[in-house]
């Protein structure tokens, strides 16, 4: 970590000397996708990609929920779960005690497994770019313009993986002729630390280039037990843009990123004998387990490390042509995680994980329009290669291994779509869309369960694989929609689409013990899961659109749900399909009172259940899916001694949610080792800014909710979790020239 701080303080030191230097200034510079300000008027109307083209939000049949970059920073967002405050229907939650990889929840659908094996339900893209897993938080929340939610699944246009719906980040562009940047730094409470700078520089007419540098800590929990100083997480980001616009319609960007994280975090374990423990220090944190013979001087002392590391490089090309735009984006994104958990001397052993990939992604896309612009086209090729492997070793608390677990799997996927909207007159719109798909999955498990004085190694594993497991699977999505103006600036919509997500093998959370016998080789894969989705909505503004009002209303009816939980007679993860049902709506809502003062609130229903009559869980609400979600926020502007005034807080609310399904340690238990409760966020901040300064002080969690983001049930005997950030007050500065 301290070598990396240094080169990296160094690059961005020369940078900003050369910024320094003079630099005769150029005319042009790409314009922002999307204003920094909030929608309102035709100067902050926000532009959205949902359809891969820039379309007012407004005018788009998509359930999109979007973000500037001046938004996030004025409520307090500065990592990848907090966007999904204010976000309805949106919830994103850890699936690891350290934290590292998160679940995106979106309408009910959500990948919670903490394995590379399965893919996630919703498809995240950088710059356009896919992230495959959403592994590390800081390249996700760095240097952002703006941040889009498409809900609802996206099988046309974003393909795979996209049942739940689709989050579109966009990262700030190098801007040609201009030098600019900014300084930022950031202290709190809890230890809170954070110093950020960016740096664009223009090379020549034709090429700029801008590099992003962050550096951020945060932590000061403490042990239930001993008050040791746990939970902390550091983290480092190196980014680099590079554009090349050698003519006024070709334009290149190249990007190089590199991060590292490291988290020690509580894993907080429980083992007094079903017994619901209530700790003097968060009252309302409880931990049960049905564990027994363990000591009260083993409880909550426990700590996992982890260190993620992320590389990316990649290549985004336009070129315009007579009638739109073709594009090329390519990029290589690998990821490294070692992860170590101590549990207590008398449970006898601590293990190991040490997951990663390495993957490869294309995209060809063409965008045009035809008929006198009466017909909109997208249409493109998907190409991804995909490797990963995880080991896992457990050693007794002498040294001696206790055993070796290690994974190898390789993915492999081809697409085609085509979609195309047709404006029938100035207010009827037909959209039709198709894609097709091919996937291919490998996975090998080598396993070696050893005795206290035999060692093993993976080479010798190798030679003999407990199992394999190939799949193969083709699936065609459509979509088929259409919105009609019924008013100026009131839109209805209907959607009928589906959508589909890769199966798997769950050879990863095989049990130690577990013979490998045919019977549970029929068990060790999940198969590919699909949705039908029916939607109707509305996007309206009234008063000279000082008022917005945007809502939908949807059912989903899935086949072959996959479910990650836990087995409950092994008690191994693992991933399973079932048949699920979900239902729901969300309603946003804007009013511009002034031209400094703007109210917004959200509310989210989320009714999702299993739906399977061959499964005991039948009618059971799937995990990881807060039924409810709420938000209200006000921002009020002031012009106040030369400068500007910003007032902004925000208040986030979801229900509670269950970690597991029909898990037997969780039965019947309102405050079991499974369930996360209901909690509120509030969020605020007062920001002066005069000229290129700005001086804020903010607060998180303002009132202190000590709760968990992360619970599991994992053995009969014991139970993981880690806690939520507690509030943080704090100031942070920024130069911008």
């Amino acid at each position: 970590m301290k070598s990396f701080s240094r080169i990296s303080s160094s690059i961005l030191a020369v940078s900003i000397a050369l910024a320094a230097a003079p630099v005769q200034a150029q005319s042009g510079g790409a314009a922002p996708a999307m204003e920094s300000d909030d929608t309102g008027g035709d100067e902050g109307e926000i532009i959205v990609t949902a359809r891969k083209r820039d379309e007012r939000l407004q005018e788009v049949p998509v359930a999109v929920t979007a973000f500037s970059g001046a938004q996030l920073e004025r409520s307090g967002v500065s990592s990848f779960q907090g966007l999904a405050l204010s976000n309805p229907n949106v919830a994103i939650m850890p699936v690891s005690s350290a934290a590292v990889g998160v679940a995106v929840a979106i309408r009910g659908n959500v990948q919670s497994a903490n394995t590379l094996q399965v893919d996630p339900s919703v498809g995240v893209y950088v710059d356009g770019q896919i992230v495959a897993h959403t592994l590390g938080n800081d390249s996700l929340s760095v240097d952002v313009e703006s941040v889009q939610t498409l809900k609802g699944p996206q099988g046309t246009l974003f393909g795979r993986n996209t049942t739940g719906g689709a989050m579109l980040v966009k990262t700030i562009d190098p801007r040609l002729g201009e030098t600019s940047g900014l300084v930022s730094a950031e202290v709190g409470s809890r230890e809170t630390v954070r110093l950020m700078g960016a740096l664009n520089v223009p090379l020549g007419d034709v090429a700029a280039l801008r590099l992003v540098y962050q550096n951020r800590s945060n932590g000061d929990y403490q042990s239930f037990s001993n008050g040791q100083k746990l939970g902390r997480r550091d983290g480092e980001l190196l980014r680099a843009k590079l554009l090349l616009a050698p003519t006024d319609s070709l334009e290149i960007v190249f990007t190089a990123e590199k991060s590292l994280e490291e988290v020690h975090t509580t894993v907080d374990t429980s083992f007094d004998g079903a017994v619901r423990r209530e700790n003097p220090r968060y009252d309302n944190v409880p931990l049960t387990s049905v564990g027994v013979g363990f000591s009260p001087a083993d409880s909550n002392t426990n700590e996992e490390l982890a260190k993620f590391r992320s590389e990316f490089y990649g290549i985004r090309a336009t070129q315009k042509v007579s009638n739109g735009s073709v594009k090329l984006i390519l990029g290589h994104r690998a990821y490294s995680l070692e992860s170590a958990v101590s549990l207590p001397p008398s449970f006898g052993w601590t293990f190991q994980d040490k997951p990663g990939n390495k993957d490869w992604a294309a995209e060809l896309q063409y965008n045009g329009s035809f008929l006198a612009d009466r017909l909109d086209i997208s249409t493109g090729l998907f190409y991804f290669d995909e490797t990963i492997h995880e080991s896992q070793r457990t050693f007794l608390y002498s040294g001696t291994q206790r055993s070796t677990r290690y994974l190898t799997g390789e993915t492999k996927s081809v697409s085609g779509y085509l979609q195309g909207t047709f404006h029938a007159t100035d207010a009827l719109n037909f959209t039709g869309g198709v894609r097709y798909t091919e996937d291919e999955k490998k996975g090998t498990l080598l396993s070696a369960t050893l005795s206290a004085t035999t060692l093993g190694t993976i080479a010798a594993a190798a030679a003999n694989p407990v199992a394999t497991h190939y799949q193969k699977s083709k699936k065609a999505n459509y979509l088929l929609s259409v919105d009609y103006d019924v008013a100026p600036d009131v839109m209805i919509y209907a959607t009928h689409s589906t959508g589909y997500r890769a199966g798997g093998s769950g050879l990863d959370r095989r049990a130690d013990n577990q013979p490998a016998d045919p019977l549970y080789l029929e068990t060790s894969f999940f198969l590919p899961e699909s949705i039908k989705n029916y939607e109707v909505g509305f996007k309206s503004q009234f008063f000279d659109r000082m008022l917005t009002i945007n809502g939908a209303a949807y059912y989903q009816d899935y086949s072959n749900y996959q479910y990650s939980g836990i087995d409950p007679v092994s008690r191994s993860r693992t991933t399973y399909n079932v048949g699920a049902e979900i239902k729901g709506f969300e309603l946003e809502a804007t009013l511009r009172l002034t031209t400094g003062t703007t109210l917004s609130a959200t509310t989210g229903l989320t009714d999702a259940k299993v739906k399977d009559t061959t499964s005991p869980a039948n009618g059971s609400r799937l995990p990881w899916v807060p039924k409810w979600t709420a938000s209200a926020s006000l921002n009020q502007n002031f012009e106040l001694a030369g400068g500007d005034l910003d007032l902004a807080a925000n208040y986030s609310w979801r229900s509670n949610f269950w970690t597991a399904l029909n898990d037997p340690l969780a039965a019947g238990d309102e405050e079991g080792a499974t369930n996360i409760r209901a909690v509120g966020l509030l969020n605020a901040s007062i920001t002066y800014t005069h000229g290129d300064y700005s001086l804020a002080v903010f607060g998180t969690n303002l009132t202190d909710e000590r709760y968990f983001n992360f619970l599991t049930s994992s053995a009969p005997v014991i139970n993981f979790g880690s806690l939520a950030m507690p509030r943080v007050i704090g100031v942070r500065g920024k130069y911008t020239f």
